[in-house]
């Protein structure tokens, strides 16, 4: 399971980062909530709370400092994630 999380993720960001400069909210809305759902999974709550910000305010805030807030920590904290997740999926192989 984490495999095709970790796989899915790399992707999935950079859909949210295209959706997010072309101000595109459906397809914002829809990354954002599978992501949210995936991350959460993984145990990753403060990622999942960004998603849900960017899922619920991108209609109304699309250009807003909530979602551009959360899009800016998402960035900032994405490689150190995908880091993370691929751990555990090095240390379930031992």
């Amino acid at each position: 399971m984490l495999n095709t999380m970790a796989s899915s993720f790399a992707q999935d960001f950079d859909k949210l980062d295209v959706a997010v400069a072309n101000a595109d909210i459906s397809s914002l809305k829809s990354t954002a909530h599978r992501l949210k759902s995936s991350l959460a999974l993984a145990g990753e709550n403060e990622f999942a709370k960004w998603m849900e910000i960017l899922e619920y305010n991108s209609e109304t805030e699309l250009r807003g400092e909530t979602v551009k807030d959360a899009h800016r920590s998402i960035i900032a904290g994405r490689d150190n994630l995908l880091r993370r997740i691929n751990q555990q999926i090095e240390d379930l192989k031992k």
